[in-house]
């Protein structure tokens, strides 16, 4: 008998974005409390669903990929009458790998590790754990425990892992994350001990102490060491804090430095602070942070319809308070190195900057960092690490603030995969952000505007909103050709 064959296609893209926008027309106030907990708890379930989903598509498209691009390296060996080796080979895969973990965490508003992350989790959820795939089809587990267990499994190969998946399927559907993490990580190390062992081993190796930016002023200086060590050190801190707070450190008071008593965490984090910095007790940390500011908010000077308390910018942490910056640069115990930076008149960007080498030169680069202020590839946000050509040199591509880009190094390797086309969006007059466009190998568009000078959530003065480049120039020669940027960089300097 032979089999009929459903000729119905699957959904797709414009299929699933009717139903995205269908749900949309759910009446919160239309239904019952009961209605409303059956709603939530299903729409949870569709979120595993389409997660899921979502992993077959990964493994799919990084097949797809990784077939089209080493089919193109082995054109390219043809016409160069070359040949690859086995370190060739394992490059030609890192390269493959970065290009698909970018265009997927482009596709899901992610960072470009980010997606390298969810290509790993993809392959290894549909090769070796499908009863945990099938339970995220189903929509009884959700995708940050597939991810959890995944991560567990890594050190196992795959048939270990299809051993974990067995045995951990039968108990995955009433688990929480967390206990599903545990759970996956007594089997791994009951499968393979050594393999356990050995993780623990690199761990260590992979000790590091990390800076993390968070809000109001703040940050975490973490440290990731073994936990002994780390104990060790956490118990000897809080003892001595408790000291402080007792009353039985002489030199050292237990009030802050406006005379409200000092918690038990706070002594803990001086003191911790001070040790590292090799700081006597009461002694300052110097600092030397640049600090992006109008000539308003720091000296009450310059234009009088700009306000007064417009924010600050920190590059690499972002916008704070002008009174927190001004106490932060008057300070007595801070070394403070000013550096006066030309900007448009509505003060959004920095103007332009040439250089004819192909490196860029210190100057250039730190109007870059400055202007970029994190990498530059859309969702990425990592630290720029370096600094390169939109358009390559070897294309015609200048060494110029308008040509360069600040790039974190994976997005920097990443963007030189064939196919991998950016561009600088032109300038006009009545727009001067600093615009790339980007069109990955599989097609996706992607724009990746620079911040505002000042921060996003920064607003245009009302007074140059009509005409951002209108301010009367007496000297004006007439000259049709000279870019708003050039026009304010002249003023600049014959003010």
């Amino acid at each position: 008998m032979q089999r009929s064959i459903d000729p119905t296609p699957g959904p797709t893209a414009a299929t699933v974005a009717a139903f995205r926008s269908h749900l949309q027309d759910i009446d919160a106030e239309a239904v019952t409390d009961e209605e409303r907990i059956a709603l939530i708890e299903e729409l949870e379930r569709l979120k595993a669903a389409t997660a899921a989903a979502q992993v077959h598509l990964t493994v799919a498209f990084n097949e797809s990929q990784g077939a089209a691009y080493f089919g193109q390296a082995s054109a390219r060996d043809q016409e160069s009458r070359g040949r690859r080796g086995r370190a060739d080979e394992e490059e030609l895969g890192r390269e493959s790998a970065r290009v698909v973990g970018s265009q997927i965490g482009l596709a899901r508003k992610e960072s470009p590790v980010r997606g390298d992350q969810r290509v790993t989790m993809a392959i290894v959820l549909k090769r070796d754990l499908p009863r945990t795939l099938k339970a995220l089809e189903e929509g009884a587990i959700c995708e940050w425990t597939a991810e959890l267990i995944c991560k567990e499994a890594a050190v196992l190969d795959p048939t270990q892992r299809h051993e974990l998946d067995t045995r951990l399927s039968g108990d995955l559907k009433r688990f929480s994350s967390r206990q599903a993490q545990r759970a996956a990580r007594r089997i791994v190390a009951d499968i393979d001990a050594e393999a356990v062992a050995e993780r623990m081993r690199k761990a260590r190796r992979s000790r590091r102490v990390t800076l993390r930016p968070v809000r109001d002023g703040m940050a975490y200086l973490s440290i990731y060491a073994p936990l002994a060590d780390a104990a060790g050190a956490f118990t000897t801190l809080k003892a001595y804090a408790a000291e402080v707070i007792a009353g039985n450190v002489e030199d050292e008071s237990a009030a802050d430095e406006d005379g409200k008593p000092r918690g038990l965490g706070a002594v803990m984090s001086d003191a911790a602070l001070r040790l590292l910095s090799g700081r006597a007790i009461g002694e300052r940390q110097p600092v030397a942070v640049q600090i992006v500011m109008t000539d308003r908010a720091l000296l009450g000077v310059g234009d009088p319809e700009r306000p007064v308390n417009e924010p600050a910018t920190i590059p690499g942490f972002g916008a704070v308070p002008a009174a927190f910056a001004r106490e932060l640069i008057m300070c007595p115990e801070t070394a403070v190195f000013y550096r006066r930076l030309f900007t448009s008149p509505d003060g959004r960007d920095l103007v332009a900057m040439d250089a004819k080498s192909r490196i860029f030169p210190k100057g250039l680069r730190t109007m870059i960092l400055l202007r970029d202020q994190r990498c530059r590839t859309p969702f990425c946000d990592a630290l720029i690490t370096q600094i390169d050509h939109v358009k390559p040199v070897h294309s015609g591509g200048t060494t110029s603030l308008s040509n360069g880009a600040g790039l974190c190094q994976r997005c920097n390797l990443a963007k030189e995969a064939p196919g991998w086309e950016a561009a600088v969006r032109a300038a006009s007059a009545t727009r001067s952000r600093h615009t790339i466009d980007t069109t990955t190998p599989s097609g996706q568009r992607a724009t990746s505007d620079a911040p505002p000078l000042l921060g996003w959530g920064w607003q245009l003065p009302e007074h140059l909103r009509v005409d951002p480049f209108g301010y009367a120039d007496p000297d004006c020669d007439g000259d049709e050709s000279e870019s708003p940027a050039e026009r304010v960089f002249r003023l600049s300097l014959a003010a």
